[in-house]
């Protein structure tokens, strides 16, 4: 559980996301899979974040991230890792923030043996 705040000494008038306050209080749940086996191959991870957000004023939204990774491992040194995220605390009347992501990395570690 994680709960966050955040005052801002005024509003200013330039049409952005712009509270005197902020409050998010936000539950996190994750899982993750494949073999811990040295030289295992596969494995992901899953993230599911979910609460609610309270800025003033605006009022309350739910808000929601979700994230899942896989990861293939060439050797011990070199793995590329595939993420896939979404978030949102957009609601109906489409006041609130949402973003998807996807992204791609290649990792690898020079000092691995």
């Amino acid at each position: 559980m994680r709960y966050s705040h955040f005052d801002f000494a005024k509003q200013l008038g330039n049409g952005y996301f712009n509270p005197l306050t902020f409050d998010s209080y936000l539950l996190t749940l994750r899982a993750e899979g494949g073999s811990r086996e040295p030289g295992a191959r596969f494995s992901w991870n899953a993230q599911l974040v979910a609460g609610r957000e309270h800025a003033n004023p605006d009022g309350d939204k739910p808000s929601y991230d979700v994230a899942v990774t896989a990861v293939y491992r060439f050797a011990l040194s070199t793995r590329i890792e595939v993420r896939l995220q979404s978030f949102t605390s957009r609601t109906a009347s489409l006041s609130g923030f949402a973003r998807n992501t996807a992204g791609i990395t290649l990792v690898h570690d020079w000092n691995a043996k």
